[in-house]
This record gives structure tokens, C-alpha cells and sequence, in this order.
């Protein structure tokens, strides 16, 4: 009955079939196992570690076992230890299991900020069903540009497509800051725009608005009027610490553009 609640995911029903047989002589290991498994799954680390390292060293379920203990450090945020037991469990672990592994001890890396470490790590992971996601990209492409390996860097985050979540605006930000280091002034011009018109992290939001901005007055800006991005950054961060360095370059736009009448009508306006 609990392997049959089990199987047809009714995880809770399950737990409590197994609970009684955990001691039983016949069904013992197999129950705890289950059970521990289930409250693993449950999100329940606590009971899940607890019931699985009581057969942690049994034949039938070690592999299984080892990996969710494992996974488990990893959520209890022991970076260190995962480091450890995982780079001992990828020395005779089985081929299907050294993908979860590695991401495991590439992660733990990535977290301690050990970049150039994680990166063969966080390269051996295949993914879930074998594809990765934007946040799988998004760490190896930041691993690269702490290394100031930006041509790499902008490669992986070039691969986050398709999404507007926290991770796609640090994405866009730091891809921005590559290609300002290899002197891609366009290319990072629209990387800012796309980072500075997402809300989820606003300190990056402003950071990449200002940075648009100012890149807009030096190398010019196909979407906008100079100004009037310059303008519009003014309007929506009155409090910047850089608000009259913006100001002061408003003027200056103007005078490039000779447009001189609207130089003097900003300052105007500006005197009231």
C-alpha cells in the first residue's frame, strides 16, 4: 500500500504506511528508506537526513542515499562540506549520477565565490532532462567575467533568452560591463537599456539606467533623443548622488546638438 501511494505520488499517504514498518524485521530497511526518501522529497531535511543516514551504508539504497545527503548539506547551505564529500563520491560514483554531483560541488564553489574551481564543475553538469536553464548559464557566464574572461562570459550569457526574472537582469548588467571591457560601447549600451527597464533588483534597475544614460551622451543612441534619455533619468531618480553630473550633461547635449534654443529654455526651467 505505501510503495502503491508511493508510485502514484500521493506522498503524504505514503509517509504514513511506512512509518509503522520502520522497525519491522522483514520490510524494516526498505520502509525507512521510503520514508526518508518521501520526507526528502517533502522538503522535510530534518526528518529526511535523520532517517536516511541510519541506513546510509545499506547495499541497496548507498548511492541513492549518499545523494541526497549530500543535496541535503547543500540546502543547509554546508558548502563546505559538500565540496568535500562530493569531490570524494565523484571518484567512483556511476555515470548517471556524476552530472547531479558536479552541479552540487560547482554551486557549493560558486557560493564560497571559488570561481575558477567551479568552472569544470559547473561545466559537467548536463542539466535537468539534459537541457540547461538560464540560471545554469547565467553562473558559468559570471564565474568567466570574475576571471575577466569576457569574450566566455558573454557567450553564456548570451544563451539566457526567453525570461524577465531577477536573473536575466544581473545577466544583462554584467553582460553590459563585458562589453565595456572589450570596447563594445553599442553592445553594451543595449544591454543596459534591457537590464535598466526591469524592476527586480531596483539598485541594478538604477545602476543600469545611469550607465545607459551616460553611454547615450558618449557614443550616441539609435533608440532616443540624447537629452531626452538623459532627461528621463533625471525624472525618475531625483535623489541620484549623480543627478548633476546628468544635469550638467543635458546642457551639454543640447550644445552638441546645437540646439541651443532648448539649451537655454532646460536651464530656464531648470532657475525657477
Amino acid at each position: 500500500m505505501g510503495y502503491g501511494l508511493l508510485v502514484t505520488k500521493n506522498l503524504a499517504l505514503a509517509k504514513n504506511r511506512f512509518l509503522p514498518l520502520i522497525n519491522d524485521a522483514k520490510y524494516g530497511n526498505d520502509a525507512r528508506y521510503y520514508y526518508g526518501f518521501i520526507a526528502y522529497k517533502l522538503e522535510d531535511y530534518g526528518i529526511a537526513e535523520s532517517t536516511l543516514k541510519e541506513i546510509a551504508d545499506n547495499d541497496s539504497y548507498k548511492a541513492e542515499i549518499t545523494y541526497y545527503l549530500l543535496d541535503i548539506s547543500f540546502k543547509a547551505g554546508k558548502f563546505e562540506r559538500c565540496i568535500e564529500v562530493g569531490k570524494k563520491l565523484l571518484l567512483n560514483a556511476r555515470k548517471k549520477d556524476i552530472s547531479e554531483i558536479s552541479k552540487i560541488v560547482g554551486e557549493s564553489l560558486f557560493n564560497l565565490k571559488k570561481y575558477e574551481e567551479a568552472v569544470p564543475y559547473l561545466k559537467a553538469y548536463s542539466g535537468k532532462r539534459g537541457k540547461w536553464n538560464n540560471y545554469d548559464y547565467y553562473q558559468l557566464g559570471y564565474v568567466y567575467f570574475k576571471q575577466n574572461d569576457f569574450e566566455n562570459a558573454i557567450n553564456y550569457f548570451n544563451k539566457i533568452i526567453d525570461q524577465k526574472n531577477a536573473v536575466s537582469q544581473n545577466a544583462y548588467y554584467h553582460l553590459a560591463e563585458c562589453y565595456l571591457n572589450i570596447d563594445k560601447k553599442t553592445e553594451a549600451l543595449n544591454a543596459f537599456k534591457t537590464a535598466g527597464e526591469m524592476s527586480f533588483n531596483l539598485k541594478i534597475q538604477e545602476d543600469a539606467a545611469l550607465n545607459y544614460a551616460k553611454l547615450s551622451y558618449e557614443t550616441g543612441n539609435p533608440f532616443q533623443n540624447v537629452s531626452d534619455v538623459l532627461q528621463n533619468f533625471l525624472k525618475k531618480y531625483p535623489n541620484s548622488p549623480a543627478y548633476k553630473e546628468i544635469n550638467a550633461l543635458v546642457v551639454s547635449s543640447f550644445i552638441h546638438q546645437q540646439n541651443y534654443q532648448g539649451a537655454l529654455e532646460y536651464l530656464k526651467k531648470k532657475a525657477q
